[in-house]
């Protein structure tokens, strides 16, 4: 589990000749279960709202009118261990 904040850098929407930064806040969770000693399975879920969305590295929509945002995104795998 954990939060923080974070910083994308990407091309600007107006001018793709420029770059522009968006500030986000982020939230995670996630679970794992060792499988043996050196194998294990994971899950995470995180949730991030743009506070901006000047740039297109936000992911998000731009219709004129939205000036931040949710995104959210998971992902599962298997960690080994050596």
């Amino acid at each position: 589990m954990g939060a923080g904040l974070g910083l994308t850098s990407s091309q600007k929407r107006t001018d793709v000749t420029k770059n522009e930064s968006d500030v986000y806040v982020n939230a995670i969770l996630g679970a794992d279960y060792r499988i043996t000693d050196s194998i294990s399975a994971y899950i995470e879920g995180n949730g991030k709202y743009y506070l901006s969305n000047n740039g297109f590295g936000t992911g998000l929509a731009n219709n004129g009118a939205e000036k931040g945002g949710f995104s959210l995104g998971a992902k599962a795998g298997v960690k080994f261990f050596f």
